[in-house]
């Protein structure tokens, strides 16, 4: 669907604050792109991506995977409902 909830895992709510994101996808004549596929990857509330190579000490939300796979609609729209991310420690890069 064009439309997709992060925010809530196996009726759960994840923590942090609820927020909508959108967006549309255009060619490079402005044209609308319909059927792409848009993935997203966040940190959660607390700053932390759901994956093994974050070693960030903050704590990981069981309700919140932090991606997710949507596609636009006819007119290259999506949306999303997700958490507002955490701010994410850069220490972890040279």
């Amino acid at each position: 669907p064009a439309h997709a909830d992060m925010s809530r895992l196996d009726g759960q709510d994840a923590q942090g604050q609820r927020i909508i994101v959108g967006g549309r996808v255009l060619d490079e004549a402005g044209r609308p792109v319909a059927g792409t596929m848009v993935e997203v990857w966040q940190a959660n509330a607390a700053g932390r991506y759901d994956q093994p190579g974050d070693t960030h000490d903050a704590p990981l939300d069981p309700n919140f995977l932090g991606r997710a796979r949507l596609f636009t609609d006819e007119e290259g729209w999506y949306r999303y409902t997700t958490i507002k991310p955490g701010a994410y420690p850069w220490r972890n890069h040279h």
